[in-house]
């Protein structure tokens, strides 16, 4: 009767052995199973600029517009055409998201390095002027439309009446 408790119990140790260790193998299990979805989550390629490449695109954004004003100030021309207003429209819409960008990301260093769009264009004299006029001069010709109201057109009649 001994040995049977003794075989027993080595067997009931057996079992709290096993169960231990599976219940350790399951942890690690689940800790692995963590790590490598945070490690998956590391690895997928997110959406974040670099600041340096930011910096470089707005410039290239701005050369198009100091081109234009040494285009200006060599040709001694008073007015844009229409392309080149969508392009400084164009390139201000660039600048701003792009600033934008650069201040979300904590990355905004200010003067000199980063200019907000109205010190950009306070650099460039000329081409600030001849936009100002031309968005002015856009903004009083929709005014007039806007205030001449539509009158109805009287039509002449097809055939004259004769009077008798």
């Amino acid at each position: 009767m001994d040995s049977l408790i003794i075989v027993f119990g080595l067997l009931l140790m057996l079992a709290a052995i096993v169960m231990v260790i599976s219940f350790f193998q399951s942890e690690q299990r689940n800790q692995l199973r963590k790590i490598y979805e945070r490690l998956t989550q590391l690895q997928t390629p997110q959406h974040h600029e670099d600041p340096e490449t930011l910096r470089l695109d707005r410039t290239a954004y701005l050369d198009a517009l100091v081109l234009l004003e040494a285009e200006l100030h060599s040709s001694q021309r008073e007015f844009l055409i229409p392309d080149e207003l969508n392009t400084i429209d164009a390139t201000r819409e660039m600048v701003k998201t792009i600033n934008t960008k650069l201040v979300d990301m904590n990355e905004w260093m200010g003067a000199p390095f980063d200019l907000k769009w109205a010190e950009t264009l306070e650099r460039l004299p000329t081409l600030r002027r001849l936009y100002l006029n031309a968005d002015s001069q856009m903004h009083v010709v929709d005014v007039e439309a806007e205030a001449q109201p539509e009158t109805p057109k009287l039509e002449a009649p097809q055939h004259p009446v004769s009077p008798t």
